[in-house]
């Protein structure tokens, strides 16, 4: 049976159009053919406990024809307005959700069509910031943390004159308040930046790192690992262990997975590195892995999900293509095989992707703050997928601007500690994030 003219679909800004009936009969009637429906773009992000509204898009209404709205799969707590095809509501239920919703128009006589658009529904939770106001002691400045023996330990780069020295802080109290632990740093000469801090848990490895204090002729790159054990009869950093780090690296992305630690990228005397080391007896010995697909990277963060390793940010090359300045990237590899791949490249995911903090929590992946080459960023992003797609956290004025700030996993939650301002000024701040 032909479809009348009438019934024929043209459907230019919607996803997914489906014709799905046309009304038959003679004579003298009303046309009521739908040719445009849509809901703008076809993805849309919602926040738990957020009320929110979408109103549709229809072209072509005719008088004396009736549109009638339905909609199926919409997310938990949303609803669909018959008459006008608003939907709203306050989703309750995080996930995403991909509903079809319908239009269908007809007069008196039947004569009319319908048709579908597919929307996707994304549904978060939002990354709840507080900033603890008992935070005493904690100095100023660029930071690591890392979560050992269920206590809080920050390395902090404190301006003396013209050096940065390290010290380490350790907090029993959630990061309510710090002490200074009162031992001698692992490079106690020097102005040190640009380490790499991880933890197994129960240690905390510092790991190369740059020695150039002001006015200084030449830049020293450490090619060693220092680990500290709190849980040992005496507290103390070990004397640095050699690596194969060729002849040191700095601003190195770190982290520790499957029992083993792992170090990728950084810069040293010859530029940028794509290298990546692993080490499973506590960073004594060094195994070379990966392949020509390395990220060439540095000043980026490296983080551990359930069974990858992610790159983002930082600068420098992937693959074939160089680039100078920022460089928004993002490198997986399985543990099991070290096979790297580019997920995104050239595509700006971060806005500021330069000395930012990474961390994996309650499924989720979570890039926080970092810098552009010029300033700071408070932006917040998160993907649940393991790095395939980001999207932005809402805002929140407790998570200021910062850079070159520790951030790790602790009982749960973020804890956020110092960094550098929109101005330069070194913070000494706590934050703690509950996903």
């Amino acid at each position: 049976m032909k479809l009348t003219k009438q019934c024929l679909l043209y459907l230019a800004l919607v996803a997914t159009a489906v014709l799905t009936g046309c009304g038959g009969g003679g004579g003298s009637t009303t046309t009521c053919s739908l040719t445009n429906f849509s809901f703008g773009s076809i993805f849309k992000q919602l926040v738990v406990g957020t009320a929110t509204s979408y109103i549709p898009v229809t072209v072509n209404a005719v008088s004396g024809c009736t549109n009638t709205y339905s909609a199926g799969g919409l997310p938990a707590g949303l609803s669909i307005a018959s008459d006008t095809g608003v939907v709203s509501g306050t989703p309750t239920t995080v996930g995403t959700f991909v509903s079809q919703v319908t239009l269908s128009t007809a007069s008196n006589s039947g004569h009319g069509n319908s048709i579908s658009t597919t929307v996707t529904f994304t549904v978060i939770k939002v990354l709840s910031w507080s900033v603890i106001t008992g935070n005493s002691g904690l100095l100023p400045g660029p930071a690591s943390l890392a979560s050992v023996g269920g206590q809080l330990y920050a390395v902090v780069s404190v301006l003396s004159g013209s050096n940065w020295q390290p010290q380490l802080w350790r907090s029993a109290t959630q990061g309510a308040s710090w002490v200074n632990t009162s031992l001698a740093p692992p490079h106690p000469t020097g102005s040190l930046r640009g380490y790499a801090a991880v933890s197994d848990g129960t240690s905390l490895y510092l790991i190369g790192g740059i020695s150039s204090p002001a006015g200084a002729l030449v830049t020293t790159y450490a090619n060693t690992v220092s680990v500290l054990t709190p849980a040992a009869p005496v507290p103390a950093w070990s004397t640095p262990i050699a690596t194969p780090f060729g002849t040191g690296l700095a601003y190195s992305g770190a982290t520790f997975a499957n029992n083993t630690l792992y170090v990728q990228g950084g810069t040293g005397p010859s530029g940028i590195s794509n290298a990546l080391y692993a080490s499973s007896d506590r960073g004594v010995t060094w195994q070379s892995l990966g392949n020509l697909t390395n990220p060439q990277l540095t000043g980026h963060c490296l983080v551990a999900t359930t069974d990858k390793l992610l790159a983002l940010g930082g600068y420098g090359r992937v693959g074939s293509t160089t680039t100078f300045g920022n460089f928004d990237s993002l490198a997986s590899t399985s543990l099991s095989f070290v096979n790297w791949s580019v997920l995104a490249s050239l595509t700006p995911i971060f806005s500021t992707p330069q000395a930012m903090s990474c961390a994996y929590v309650s499924g989720k992946v979570y890039a926080a703050g970092g810098s552009s080459g010029t300033g700071a960023s408070s932006a917040v992003y998160s993907s649940a997928d393991q790095g395939v797609k980001w999207v932005r956290e809402p805002a929140n004025q407790n998570f200021t601007a910062r850079y070159a700030h520790g951030m790790a996993v602790h009982n749960g939650k973020l804890i956020v500690v110092g960094g550098v301002n929109l101005s330069g000024v070194p913070l000494g701040d706590t934050l703690v994030g509950t996903p």
